[in-house]
């Protein structure tokens, strides 16, 4: 029918309409305008209807806004008793609860979805958060200075996964906490290719590139992740690390303020 068939197009146009409206919030917040992000984003809960995957979606971006007790908190109402909730409301709310740093209870849900039925497309979201959450595991094992373990963690995703791009980050960082920059910084170029707008990544290469004393590098991917996030506070304070570390402490003070 035809009445079924214009209802059915406009859900399709309203869920269009809100990821990219979310998605311009995320790349406002991302560039250091958080205040107009998170005043897009309190228009757009209306929108979501207690759709878990549009909810999703908003709280994800509050998260990149820097606010991550209302993303929780956005979160919470639709999962209600977490023991009784369905795998489509659970899968963004764990990917949520990564977003936000609480591994513990994403680990949590992760087992409960482990044990559930799922589709073909749950499965592949599952898989993706299972996969995100070893790399964070690996990731904080590294920074224990436990490499060996932090390897064995990570191997699994790289075998499954040889083309991640946040496994082969963290792989990336495992090269340069032991010593071999120049390994880390080829898979850094190799990720620069496949992500060029990626301030965080252009970050790190500079980081890299520094502590091999290859300062042009450095300074050329400094000026690539300022020129991406002018305001984003996390890639002022990196860069004027670096730049500190290099002695440049006029240019430090001025990212700094």
């Amino acid at each position: 029918p035809a009445n079924r068939r214009n209802a059915g197009i406009d859900q399709f146009q309203r869920r269009v309409w809100l990821h990219e409206q979310v998605a311009q919030a995320s790349r406002m917040a991302q560039i250091g305008d958080v205040e107009p992000a998170r005043r897009q984003l309190a228009t757009l809960k209306a929108h979501a209807g207690g759709d878990p995957q549009l909810l999703g979606a908003i709280a994800q971006a509050y998260v990149d806004a820097g606010d991550k007790a209302e993303a929780l908190a956005l979160m919470r109402p639709a999962v209600g008793n977490s023991q009784t909730a369905s795998a489509d409301t659970l899968l963004p709310y764990a990917a949520v609860l990564l977003k936000s740093g609480e591994d513990a209870q994403a680990a949590e849900v992760l087992r409960q979805l482990q044990k559930m039925p799922l589709s073909v497309d749950q499965h592949r979201g599952f898989q993706d958060l299972v996969s995100l959450y070893t790399v964070r595991q690996a990731e904080a094992t590294r920074q224990r200075g436990d490499l060996v373990a932090a390897y064995d963690i990570l191997q699994p995703v790289l075998k499954r996964r040889p083309d991640d791009t946040q496994a082969q980050g963290a792989l990336a960082r495992m090269y340069a906490s032991a010593g071999d920059r120049d390994k880390a910084m080829e898979i850094y170029r190799s990720l620069q290719t496949r992500d060029p707008d990626n301030a965080q990544l252009q970050l790190a290469v500079a980081g890299i590139a520094y502590e091999a004393d290859d300062w042009r590098s450095a300074e050329a991917a400094l000026n690539q992740a300022l020129r991406l996030a002018p305001r984003d506070p996390e890639i002022l304070a990196g860069a004027a690390r670096i730049y500190r570390a290099r002695g440049r402490t006029g240019r430090a003070a001025e990212l700094y303020q």
